[in-house]
């Protein structure tokens, strides 16, 4: 049996679910831009001090060899919309 993502009380009934096409959007950073941002992820505000550095510097270094400096990111989003059915009715 797999693990539910829904709420014990929901798992009782039935649900319809429907997802959305996935939207993308690229977003191009300057390379001290994309530092700031990436500092405010809960995974890097978790590192090490030393772990942190050692990862941006390493940005900073592969960023500095390209033309413009900038990061292209893609940034996805997928909208799921669910309709609770009760038991007893289709």
């Amino acid at each position: 049996m797999t693990s539910s993502p829904w709420p014990a009380s929901h798992q009782a009934t039935t649900w319809l679910r429907w997802a959305a096409p996935r939207a993308r959007r690229p977003a191009r950073w300057p390379g001290a831009e994309y530092i700031e941002l990436l500092s405010t992820f809960s995974g890097h505000l978790i590192m090490a001090d030393w772990q942190r550095e050692r990862l941006f510097g390493e940005i900073r270094r592969r960023l500095a060899l390209r033309e413009d400096g900038s990061v292209r990111r893609h940034w996805g989003a997928v909208l799921s919309v669910a309709r609770r059915i009760e038991r007893g009715s289709a």
